[in-house]
């Protein structure tokens, strides 16, 4: 089973019958050093060219054209998302920094960070490291409170 086969099986219910074994469940806490060099990385030329290429390829993906980065269309009655093919010429550090920066950007939409964690499991042969956050719209005092998007979950699996 491919890489996007499996995120699109865990999101929309296929059961992988692989047996699985938790190594590591942690809250994330990022050192001095990686909020340095992430808040360096959003200010360079990389981090805009990245991010430029994201949204093309998301833009021509919505449109039936692949293109790389590749990406993967998660849409259904329920939850909606895209996942993102790693390539080893964007860069793994450019994806990890994509994974915070992403959190930032729905902070900015008013939403509030509620837990981020990483795992590690053992799946047969293979280790999986995911890193996730989970955001909520804040809670307002108006009713209907504004679900906004609903809750957000960002994965960076390895």
């Amino acid at each position: 089973m491919s890489y996007f086969d499996d995120i699109y099986a865990r999101v929309f219910g296929k059961s992988s019958n692989q047996p699985t074994r938790i190594l590591v469940d942690e809250i994330i806490k990022r050192s001095q050093s990686f909020v340095t060099q992430f808040n360096r990385w959003k200010q360079t030329d990389i981090c805009t060219d990245f991010l430029n290429d994201l949204w093309q390829s998301y833009f021509w993906r919505k449109q039936g054209v692949e293109k790389d980065p590749r990406l993967v269309l998660l849409e259904s009655n329920y939850s909606n998302g895209f996942a993102i093919d790693y390539e080893a010429e964007f860069g793994k550090r450019n994806f990890h920094y994509l994974f915070d920066y992403l959190a930032d950007q729905v902070k900015k939409l008013d939403y509030r960070l509620v837990v981020s964690k990483r795992t590690m499991q053992e799946k047969g042969s293979v280790v999986e490291s995911k890193e996730m956050h989970y955001l909520k719209p804040k809670n307002g005092f108006i009713e209907p409170i504004d679900q906004k998007y609903g809750n957000i979950q960002i994965e960076f699996i390895a």
